[in-house]
């Protein structure tokens, strides 16, 4: 056996002792993450107040927006839902480029009679690969929109209430 191969062997078993390998990288980066969560934004204050729950089943798009372009129809896209909660995180499983958004699909059943409290799309720039390996939050607020209560019903409640006023005072005489 060559000097240099038991040398290489003693040290390679030396390092291993102690948790180092000596695999090399070859300088990928991990993929981001992308997590946040999607609520009923009770105040409409755009900010995730204690108590105020999140939206499931939500759906959520991240894709490639080269010029902060959405494209959503390429191989850089994915999409998901959120969980009970209204939270979500999702490993990026495609080389990232450097720009990159994320969106609630406004069209989603969910979120049939629900507004906007915060912007729907967020764009990241990964130009310098910042997002490689980082969690990045991507959060949306909804408000339930009152629905408005046609003059018609109003007026209609308020004979009635009046027509029992009168009943009442009719009874007393």
């Amino acid at each position: 056996m060559k000097k240099h191969t038991v040398l290489y062997s003693a040290l390679t078993a030396l390092l291993l002792t102690f948790g180092t390998s000596l695999t090399a990288n070859a300088g990928a980066a991990p993929p981001p993450t992308f997590a946040g969560f999607v609520w009923d934004d009770l105040d409409g204050d755009a900010l995730k107040d204690p108590g105020e729950p999140g939206l499931a089943g939500i759906l959520i798009n991240i894709c490639n927006a080269p010029g902060f372009s959405i494209d959503c129809n390429g191989p850089f896209a994915t999409s998901f839902v959120t969980d009970a909660n209204g939270e979500y995180s999702q490993l990026l499983d495609w080389s990232v480029s450097n720009e990159i958004a994320v969106s609630v699909d406004l069209a989603w059943p969910p979120l049939d009679g629900y507004t906007p409290t915060t912007d729907t799309v967020l764009y990241f720039d990964n130009t310098f690969g910042d997002l490689q390996g980082q969690t990045t939050q991507a959060n949306f607020g909804f408000q339930l929109t009152p629905v408005p209560v046609p003059a018609a019903a109003w007026l209609f409640g308020s004979g009635l209430l009046g027509l029992a006023g009168l009943a009442r005072r009719n009874r007393r005489s």
